[in-house]
């Protein structure tokens, strides 16, 4: 029964829509903009001081920075996860997970959580742990050493074993059950210290959409199907995480290309399918999707206003609770490199900021009362919370400022309405004035019809197959 409901959930559609929501961590702001990098160290070095007003929150990444909204916890500032450096080979707090030990591991992360952390105020915590990961199976390439090391570990521990089957099988059980206590207990104990902190891991849930380079002309983006299962065998970890961080950085293959947006948009729809599934909380799990304003592969290139749309503008428009702008010491490594940095914050990024911070904001505010967050209908549409350029402008003042001219209309209202529905915020009943959203019109075309058909044909397989169960036991 339990893997027959796995299979069901890989191919539920990701509505989610009347399920409640965490409200956001800043009132009235139900996309927040975060920015996650060092580039203090512009305005140290440099004296170019950076233009990050338009951002809700704004934090660095560098070691001795302490008590940030967004606190990241890379491997060396959390506890003492096991690992193996990729380089050299060597072993770090036992090398392998069930070399490791937890009780060490969990002193010291209580030390670097109230280190990092000190007040108790709101924000994110993320942990990045990236160099294992606590599924065997998807130990694959640079990871592989965890797997062969932990083969012929078993080996060692047990001089009678002669199969390789059997030994892979016996460090298999071994490497994921200490891999899940390490990762679960992190959560438990980051959520007993700072409660007010939205905690998760970076890069959970992957998708594996990278497939885009094979066959460019008939890239979907589709998370296979594969992973999808291997996301649903995590319930463990979407237990105890209370946000979830999947990461679209783009590589600049991608650059102005369709694809790019069918790349983000399914790893933010794996990161929506799994905020649906139980946890310890009475809402659907916060997304914040980590991007970058590079492309991975080409870190003086900054992202294109359509690969922003493709970014910034999908993550908002399919729900996300807001976007992490991640950066590392690359954005300042020069003089030349931060004066490009200030000009691209100020000519195409901040405008669009301050375009998507309103346009969210104002649909919020029409069609949720305020008390709920705006999401497609249809979440394979290409529509995107943007201001109506025929109604708004944004302007900069003789200062430097930017600035929204302009009025929502009847008009805008009425697009908003046809485009986009609402989530609601827990212990808010959402209604618009016409409880537009409360009553939905049943779907007219085939295709929804066939989404509405197939989801009671689900519901009902379920009774029966629940009903046999019983029968049975």
């Amino acid at each position: 029964m339990a893997n027959l409901l796995s299979i069901i959930m890989i191919f539920l559609p990701v509505t989610g829509v009347d399920l409640q929501i965490l409200p956001p961590l800043m009132n009235n702001v139900p996309f927040a903009f975060m920015w996650n990098a060092p580039t203090e160290l512009c305005l140290k070095k440099y004296d170019i001081d950076l233009d990050l007003n338009y951002f809700h929150y704004v934090s660095s990444t560098l070691k001795t920075s302490t008590n940030q909204s967004v606190s990241i916890f890379y491997i060396d500032r959390f506890g003492s996860f096991p690992f193996i450096d990729r380089l050299t080979g060597k072993f770090y707090n036992g090398g392998l997970p069930q070399l490791g030990n937890l009780k060490d591991h969990y002193k010291k992360a209580a030390e670097d959580i109230t280190f990092y952390i000190p007040s108790e105020n709101a924000g994110l915590a993320v942990i990045d742990m990236e160099d294992w990961s606590p599924q065997w199976i998807r130990n694959w390439g640079i990871k592989d050493i965890y797997r062969n090391l932990s083969v012929s570990f078993a080996f060692q521990v047990d001089l009678t074993l002669t199969s390789d089957s059997t030994a892979k099988e016996i460090a298999r059980k071994h490497f994921e059950t200490a891999a899940k206590n390490y990762m679960k207990t992190s959560l438990m104990l980051g959520k007993s210290l700072r409660a007010n902190r939205l905690w998760g891991y970076y890069l959970y849930p992957e998708c594996y959409n990278y497939n885009y380079n094979q066959n460019p002309d008939n890239y979907s983006g589709k998370c296979p199907d594969i992973e999808l299962k291997r996301n649903n065998d995590l319930q463990w970890l979407w237990q105890e995480s209370s946000a979830l961080f999947p990461s679209i950085y783009l590589e600049k293959i991608l650059k102005n290309s369709y694809s790019a947006t069918l790349f983000v948009r399914n790893r933010i729809l794996e990161a929506m399918r799994i905020s649906l599934f139980p946890n310890r909380t009475n809402y659907s799990l916060p997304v914040y999707v980590y991007s970058r304003l590079v492309y991975t592969d080409s870190i003086s290139t900054y992202l294109s206003e359509a690969d922003l749309v493709s970014t910034i503008g999908e993550s908002a428009a399919l729900g996300a609770a807001g976007i992490v702008e991640w950066g590392d010491l690359n954005l300042t490594l020069s003089k030349n490199i931060c004066s490009s940095l200030r000009t691209y914050i100020q000519a195409d990024l901040n405008p669009y900021v301050l375009n998507v911070t309103t346009a969210t904001r104002l649909c919020s505010e029409s069609l949720c009362g305020g008390e709920g967050r705006c999401v497609r209908k249809n979440m394979d549409s290409n529509t995107y919370l943007h201001l109506n350029s025929s109604n708004f402008q944004i302007t900069r003042t003789i200062n430097g400022k930017l600035k929204v001219a302009g009025q929502l209309t009847k008009e805008d209202i009425q697009l908003f309405r046809l485009i986009f529905t609402c989530q609601c915020y827990m212990g808010k009943k959402c209604m618009t004035t016409d409880n537009v959203l409360r009553k939905p019109k049943m779907p007219k075309n085939t295709k929804d019809n066939l989404q509405a058909s197939l989801g009671l044909c689900i519901l009902l397989l379920i009774c029966n197959m629940l009903q046999l169960f019983d029968q049975h036991h």
